[in-house]
Parts: C-alpha cells; sequence; structure tokens
C-alpha cells in the first residue's frame, strides 16, 4: 500500500472514530519563558476516542491522527524555543547599518515566519522596526486584533472586496497592478493609504514603469493618499549584481516623478540583503525579513553584521 493510500485510509478512520467526539486541546500552546522567550510546543492532533480497560475500569484516552492513534499521554518529543532578544538585537544591528532618517519594516508573513507572530512585532518596534510588512489583508486584521498598533503594509493584492476591510483595520495597502488600482478608484471614500507596487524586472508583481505616470494621476485626482512607491530587487544577495543596477535605472526614475508629486512618499527597494551590503539601495525605508530573524541572505554577509538566529528546535 503507497503512502497516499495509507494517508487515505487513516483519515477516513479520523473522520469514522472522531467524529462525534469533542476536539483536543490546541495543537500549538504558547508560553512565555524567562526573559524574552517564547516556547511553541508541538503536540500530536486529532479526536480523543476513550476507551474502556479489559476490567472495565480507568477508561484510556487516545488520540487519532491522520497516521494512526496516538496516546494522548506520549512524551513531548519536540518544540520551538523563539528567543524575542535575538529578534530585538538583529533589529538594532540592522539599524545601526542605516541612516538615522531610514526607517525599517519588519516582514512578519506567515506568523512571522512561524516565530509566533505578535510577540515579534512587538519585540521587533521596541528594538527600533517602524513599520510591519504582511502577506495578506488576514495577516494584517490578525495583528490589530492583536493589539498592534503600528503601521502596516499589506504586500500583496487584495481583492474588491476587501479594499473596505483594509481601510477598516488600518491598514496600508499595495497597488500591485492596473487592475488593482481601478479596484481602488471604483472605492473612493473607502480606500486606505496605498503603496505603489514597480516591478522593475522581477515579474512577480508590480505595475509597469511606464504606466505609473497616468495611474498616479487618476489616484491622486480621486483624493486616494498615494503613502510610498517600491520595488523587489531580485539579485541583492549578489552585490554589485548587474541586475540589480537594471532594477534601479528603471526605479529611480519613477520614484523621483512620485517624490516630485508627492513629496512625503516613502521609496523603498531594500530587502535583507540590501538593508545588509547595499546603501544606495536604502532610500527612505528598508523590508527586513530573514535577517531580523537571524539568518544571512547569503554567504559572506557575516561581516556586515553579527546576526543571531532567533530560534531552536
Amino acid at each position: 500500500m503507497g503512502i497516499d493510500s495509507v494517508l487515505l485510509h487513516a483519515w477516513h478512520s479520523y473522520l469514522r472514530c472522531g467524529a462525534s467526539q469533542s476536539r483536543a486541546p490546541s495543537p500549538c500552546v504558547e508560553t512565555m519563558g524567562r526573559g524574552m522567550t517564547t516556547k511553541r510546543k508541538r503536540t500530536s492532533t486529532g479526536t480523543p476516542t476513550p476507551t474502556s480497560s479489559a476490567r472495565g475500569g480507568a477508561r484510556k484516552r487516545e488520540v487519532v491522527t491522520p497516521l494512526g492513534p496516538s496516546s494522548e499521554t506520549t512524551a513531548l518529543r519536540a518544540w520551538a524555543e523563539v528567543d524575542l532578544g535575538a529578534i530585538a538585537g538583529n533589529i538594532q544591528t540592522i539599524r545601526h547599518l542605516l541612516s538615522r532618517s531610514c526607517r525599517l519594516m519588519s516582514v512578519v508573513k506567515a506568523d512571522a515566519y512561524g516565530h509566533g507572530v505578535v510577540p515579534v512585532c512587538r519585540a521587533a518596534l521596541a528594538a527600533g522596526a517602524a513599520w510591519l510588512g504582511v502577506a495578506t489583508l488576514g495577516e494584517g486584521v490578525a495583528l490589530r486584533l492583536g493589539g498592534i498598533d503600528a503601521p502596516i503594509l499589506v504586500l500583496g493584492g487584495l481583492t474588491s472586496g476587501e479594499v473596505a476591510d483594509a481601510a477598516a483595520h488600518r491598514l496600508s495597502i499595495s497597488i500591485t497592478s492596473a487592475e488593482m488600482a481601478e479596484i481602488a478608484l471604483q472605492h473612493v471614500g473607502a480606500v486606505p493609504p496605498v503603496h505603489l507596487k514597480v516591478d522593475t524586472g522581477m515579474t512577480r508583481l508590480g505595475m509597469f514603469p511606464q504606466d505609473v505616470p497616468m495611474l498616479l494621476d487618476r489616484l491622486l485626482a480621486k483624493g486616494i493618499r498615494v503613502e510610498g512607491c517600491y520595488t523587489q530587487l531580485a539579485c541583492a544577495d549578489e552585490p554589485d549584481h548587474e541586475m540589480t543596477r537594471d532594477q534601479l535605472a528603471r526605479f529611480q526614475p519613477v520614484a523621483g516623478m512620485v517624490r516630485a508629486r508627492v513629496p512625503h512618499a516613502l521609496i523603498h527597494a531594500a530587502n535583507s540583503a540590501g538593508a545588509l551590503t547595499a546603501p544606495h539601495t536604502h532610500f527612505d525605508m528598508v523590508r527586513v525579513g530573514l535577517a531580523m530573524y537571524g539568518l544571512y541572505p547569503a554567504p559572506g554577509m557575516a561581516s556586515r553584521g553579527a546576526l543571531h538566529p532567533a530560534m531552536r528546535l
């Protein structure tokens, strides 16, 4: 029997045996340890099903998982320890590489890369981060519900139905295409501040540089607040890469045009690699993800600053 068949059989057993039973405790329990350490414990998950002993006495509880039954008393075998002090120290290390006027955005997509998003955000903000970056509307809303008050930028695109929700939760949004600009223009009066994402060669998300002037004019004419303009560098982890030079050559005229029309717009391009090694890409803000968690984007970058891994298994 192949692994797919085993999993399917186990899943059917899970549905058959566990549908009428009470739910098990949450599979991820987060507790604060000494100092600034967060423990994220992983346990077996599933639905407990009581079974009687041979003598009809004490009842043993089992958990049915997609891979079969497992005793709830099984010893904890693995957990992750997150050092929030390392998060704070890494932010401070990177801040020392920036000018005083340059802001730092902590990128906290996917539960802060699995580190626990709300505690990580609090540690990063206390250490000097000014902005937070998330991938989706839901991630931004979760931060607001978690008590995070700092500026938050949704880096991914939104659907028409999500724009008003972003405004209601005080989230800035990215205009990632001409179609996204049209969505914003249809929601005049309920549009949060926007950052224009420019595709300068990475071909992932963003407006073409030649389309930005006309779309900027239309957004400003409708009273939509343009808060920033940014791009994503594809090869920033390779110092002085030709691709980075080409991208900056495409981006700088667009950024200059936006700055001329909107003097206080935030211009940003650098990721972790750019923040560590390329001061000419810093502009008004850097977006730091990997380095905040203590990992270098490429070999040889350790000389730029001592980073410390924030997670231990």
